[in-house]
């Protein structure tokens, strides 16, 4: 009842092949919101706008399909700072992700409240993620946030720890997706994290 119906003509689409982004040619009410989710100070027509957009539809697409190459494997950054480094939020990039869990078996984790270095980091997974999970989103990290601690669960397996449960491992080719979203720039520098990481 909650499906509704619609006729898409995919001869008519032109994604990789046209300059206009996909969802300029679908339509609909979601179509407009990942629109708006990439709008900053007004600007909704510049080519920098037109390129955020299509990185972001790209994003989605990565996150909704199931196949997960070990050798590739990236954990998708979402920024909403400002070019000049500024903190900014509200614009919408977490409710995008967050509106994947309609399509995807998905989890939610506090970044705010996530604890760095050690064993720590094992112990704020919930017990929740499970193989069925495909998306595990560390949602608000804070400024300097580390990524080097899922590092090891971005390219190999996933091991999840809670306190008081035994240790689980996901393998590497059944793991969810790991999203971060945070208002500050990704802290890091270097191959080892270029090579993990996509930022939007």
């Amino acid at each position: 009842e909650s499906i509704i119906q619609r006729e898409i003509d995919l001869d008519t689409l032109q994604y990789g092949f046209s300059d206009k982004p996909l969802v300029h040619q679908l339509g609909g009410k979601y179509s407009q919101f990942i629109q708006k989710a990439m709008i900053k100070d007004g600007d909704d027509k510049s080519e920098n706008y037109l390129i955020a957009l299509k990185a972001l539809e790209r994003v989605i697409g990565y996150l909704c399909h199931q196949y997960n190459d070990p050798g590739t494997s990236k954990y998708i950054f979402l920024t909403d700072a400002s070019l000049d480094g500024k903190p900014e939020g509200g614009n919408g990039k977490t409710l995008v992700i967050q509106s994947l869990e309609y399509v995807r078996n998905f989890v939610q984790v506090d970044g705010k409240n996530w604890q760095a270095g050690g064993s720590a980091a094992r112990f704020n997974l919930p017990d929740t993620i499970t193989e069925k999970t495909d998306i595990v989103c560390l949602d608000d990290v804070q400024e300097g946030f580390d990524a080097s601690q899922i590092f090891s669960a971005t390219t190999g397996d996933f091991t999840i720890e809670p306190k008081g449960i035994n240790k689980r491992t996901i393998p590497k080719d059944q793991k969810p997706k790991i999203v971060i979203t945070s208002n500050y720039f990704p802290f890091g520098t270097g191959n080892s994290y270029d090579r993990r990481r996509h930022i939007i």
